[in-house]
């Protein structure tokens, strides 16, 4: 058996390493808006705008990336966002406009959107069964690590000439460490077998598994999963895909349906409008959910594997509903003058808490489930599929809560979203197949003899 050239943890940091771009990015964007949009004079419509041209382009970037990756693999594509991120990166930063910034978002999208689809399919293919959830889940640590390390340049920029530029335009840091770090990465075996390299393939999956034995009785198994050519978008929706292309798109839609991205987009502004806070206030209670958010992760991580996935969506969802609901009331309370600073304190407190069901649930789990629930025909492309979908919702959020903020108020929003939470974690029983410790192949076998039936 080939020696071990590679750490085995390194290969999987690293490939985990795009999640980082897309939290870096998510968080970066929510301390640098207070102050692009006065300087930019922008109103709420093109505030959402920001975030929809960086969804359309994560749209573009999820399903075409997601799609290339079957022909020309996971590694290279990975390579191909962090260049784009580096570009998007560096033209946000010197962005002179509205026009300009809009049009490197949607560039910054395309990579983010590319990373959102390939590191879930990269890392479930290395990863042994048993351990698919925990090394999986490397992923959402990494967006979250993203995004707290975000929130805490924004704290220190927010005071800083050309601050917001500087925030936007330092994302070109994790795009290079991403660039080089994927120079190290071994293409999936999958991958390989696939496309007819078999030694090759071997000799990848030999850095990821102790034995000799455990390389060869893997190898076969994927071989007997492999006699479907590679799949196109039709295949996605006929036959047995067709249910997993179902829950894929159910639960990347709802994960952003939950409201979670109105407070990473919007925690400042939210903040501001709601608790009548100044904007490094605002900005430090951020940082406070972020860090909540990041604990959370952390702790979830290594314990991801010793619950069933849908108990975790379920669980999730319900303690999501009560804290969106306890935050409703608590952004209420801070209309009434006297409970001003009570309201702040339970604001900051009940957020905490949502992001914290959210973390081990809908924001880390949905991306372990969707990146092994997929034939291995069809991977590259249903997960591409889910992630337009997923960005579908982002528009959708993205665009319409700051105007719903305006509007209607936190409250009403706040509590649409726990009745959309309390929907989802019962549809998923309903919807969803358990996948917890059973081999990529297993759960294509399982589609294979489920064929007949319109959802598992």
């Amino acid at each position: 058996m080939k020696t071990k050239k590679i750490p085995v943890w390194l290969v999987y940091v690293v490939g985990a390493f795009g999640g980082f771009l897309f939290g870096y990015d998510l968080g970066i964007i929510a301390g640098a808006q207070p102050f692009y949009s006065v300087e930019l004079n922008m109103s709420a419509i093109q505030e959402g705008f920001m975030v929809t041209f960086f969804s359309l382009g994560a749209m573009l970037g999820a399903f075409f990336m997601g799609g290339l990756s079957d022909k020309l693999g996971r590694k290279k594509m990975l390579m191909a966002a962090s260049i784009i991120f580096a570009i998007g990166a560096i033209g946000c930063g010197l962005a002179c406009n509205i026009c300009v910034l809009l049009v490197f978002r949607a560039f910054l999208g395309l990579a983010v959107g590319g990373a959102s689809a390939l590191v879930p399919m990269y890392l479930s293919e290395l990863s042994p069964a048993h351990a698919r959830g925990k090394l999986s889940g490397l992923n959402q640590l990494m967006i979250v690590s993203g995004m707290f390390i975000a929130y805490l340049t924004n704290f220190v920029l927010a005071d800083a000439e050309y601050g917001w530029r500087l925030m936007l335009a330092g994302a070109i840091i994790p795009a290079s460490l991403l660039l080089v770090g994927s120079l190290i990465m071994p293409e999936s075996p999958r991958f390989l077998v696939r496309i007819g390299r078999k030694e090759q393939a071997k000799e990848n999956l030999s850095i990821m598994r102790d034995t000799e034995q455990e390389v060869n009785a893997e190898i076969e198994e994927i071989q007997k999963t492999n006699q479907v050519p590679r799949g196109t978008i039709a295949q996605c929706f006929t036959g047995f895909a067709l249910p997993a292309i179902v829950a894929g798109c159910f639960l990347t839609l709802f994960q952003q349906l939950t409201g979670a991205n109105s407070i990473f987009y919007f925690a400042p502004k939210l903040f501001m409008s709601a608790l009548h806070i100044p904007e490094k206030d605002a900005i430090l209670g951020n940082v406070i959910v972020g860090g909540a958010f990041l604990l959370a992760t952390a702790i979830a991580l290594p314990l991801i594997d010793r619950f069933n996935r849908k108990s975790l969506f379920l669980t999730g969802g319900i303690g999501m509903a009560v804290c969106l609901f306890a935050m409703a009331y608590s952004f209420h309370l801070s209309s009434q003058t006297m409970t001003t600073s009570i309201a702040g304190t339970l604001s900051i407190i009940f957020t905490c808490g949502f992001v914290s069901f959210y973390a081990y649930s809908w924001a880390m789990t949905v991306w372990i489930v969707v990146g092994e629930m997929f034939p291995l025909h069809i991977r590259g492309v249903g997960v591409g599929i889910a992630g337009l979908v997923n960005w579908l919702g982002n528009i959708i959020v993205g665009q319409s809560f700051p105007m719903l903020l305006d509007s209607i108020g936190a409250p009403v929003c706040f509590i649409g979203f726990g009745v959309i939470c309390v929907f989802m974690a019962f549809a998923s029983q309903k919807i969803l197949y358990e996948t917890k410790g059973k081999t990529l192949e297993q759960i294509e076998n399982y589609l294979h003899q489920q064929n007949n039936r319109k959802s598992f």
